[in-house]
């Protein structure tokens, strides 16, 4: 401990010079001149803490150790190996629920014995206006009081965080965790994201007032159905596209898988903007068995197609290798045969082709005889009757 004597009386000369002190002794710890808040008045060998005055007489300093009241010069030496800064923004905020401003800016000396002592304050009204600058360092630190404050204003969503920062330093801003609904992207300075370090904190200088904006992104989601089970759901921002195609389910072996359709029905491929969640639906078609009777000792292969595909009479054609107006010789009766048409059922096939139902069909070629003395023109058999089978 050391033993101080507290200023009870000033005495003064008719001047008002002060020339003594009416004082009691008080016991104080020994770390009682780092106190923050401490003022000095070295010309007058006082310091005042709390409204409290001290009587700083080397005369009269009793302590168990060999402490002693420092000179400024020696204070200065002690206290002036590095500046550090501190931060707090009670305005509005659980701290100071009554509302009243209570921002505050300091600047600490730290010795080397790492000992702290706050060497200068601001603080600031509602309005974040600068309202007090408080010196509680002796002459010779009041230099630091040219260091310009800027306002660093975080915006996110409908919150607004304030903070203090010296012009020019760089502040770092932290990143925010994302949520079950949005995917946070970082902090916008004047409409583009800011750099970020290895952290993945944002980083701006503050070379003047900033504010900055987070930017979320919202999530969307593509849910895949199938007869309306959900058999996927992928994770998209809504700034991203979705490639429908590359999501394909497997023939079955009654049904062909024919792509995906949305809850309206309607057709769905390529690449679609996930600016929200979509729901898309697989589309099957019944495996059809299409036979083929073509007669005059010909053979095709039968096909399976999708329900409501389209056979055309080229597509017949290319099958059996058989076209409209073919002609030939029937070796018994030596007359001459022609290809008229193509039916279904009696239903003949027209050049819009036959849409296949849910049936299994066979399709006929329609055989007719044609006048010895006036024959059509036998056209092109594309694989010079390869598929007869005679």
């Amino acid at each position: 401990m050391i033993q101080l004597d507290k200023q009870t009386t000033p005495q003064t000369d008719s001047a008002g010079n002060i020339i003594g002190y009416n004082s009691q002794a008080v016991l104080l710890p020994n770390n009682f001149f780092l106190t923050p808040g401490i003022k000095f008045d070295w010309d007058n060998n006082t310091c005042e803490l709390d409204g409290e005055i001290y009587y700083l007489d080397k005369n009269v300093l009793k302590s168990s150790t060999t402490s002693a009241i420092p000179t400024k010069q020696d204070w200065l030496n002690t206290y002036g190996n590095r500046i550090e800064y501190e931060y707090y923004d009670f305005h509005d905020s659980a701290s100071n629920p009554s509302g009243n401003p209570k921002n505050v800016y300091r600047a600490l000396y730290i010795d080397s014995q790492e000992r702290l002592k706050y060497i200068f304050e601001y603080t600031w009204d509602a309005a974040d206006n600068i309202k007090t600058t408080i010196s509680y360092a002796p002459a010779g630190a009041e230099a630091q009081h040219d260091k310009i404050i800027v306002l660093l204003v975080q915006i996110n969503k409908d919150e607004k965080k304030i903070q203090k920062w010296i012009q020019n330093d760089t502040a770092i801003i932290g990143k925010l965790t994302d949520t079950s609904e949005q995917k946070f992207v970082g902090w916008l300075y004047d409409g583009s994201l800011l750099p970020t370090n290895e952290a993945g904190a944002s980083v701006i200088v503050m070379d003047d007032n900033k504010e900055v904006n987070a930017k979320w992104l919202n999530y969307t989601y593509l849910s895949l159905f199938n007869n309306d089970t959900l058999i996927d759901r992928v994770q998209f921002t809504e700034d991203q596209s979705a490639n429908i195609d590359n999501y394909v389910l497997e023939n079955t072996e009654t049904h062909f898988f024919r792509g995906w359709q949305n809850v309206d029905g309607n057709m769905v491929a390529g690449l679609v903007e996930m600016t929200e969640s979509l729901s898309i639906y697989a589309i099957w078609k019944l495996k059809i068995n299409v036979q083929f009777d073509c007669g005059q000792g010909y053979v095709a292969e039968p096909l399976i197609l999708p329900e409501g595909d389209v056979i055309s009479l080229d597509g017949i054609a290319e099958h059996t290798n058989l076209v409209i107006g073919y002609t030939i010789q029937d070796p018994e009766t030596e007359k001459t045969l022609k290809l008229e048409s193509w039916s279904v059922n009696d239903v003949v096939i027209t050049e819009d082709g036959y849409t296949i139902g849910t049936e299994d069909i066979t399709i006929t070629a329609n055989w007719v005889e044609v006048s010895d003395e006036n024959p059509d023109d036998n056209p092109e058999n594309p694989d010079d009757d390869s598929n007869n089978g005679d």
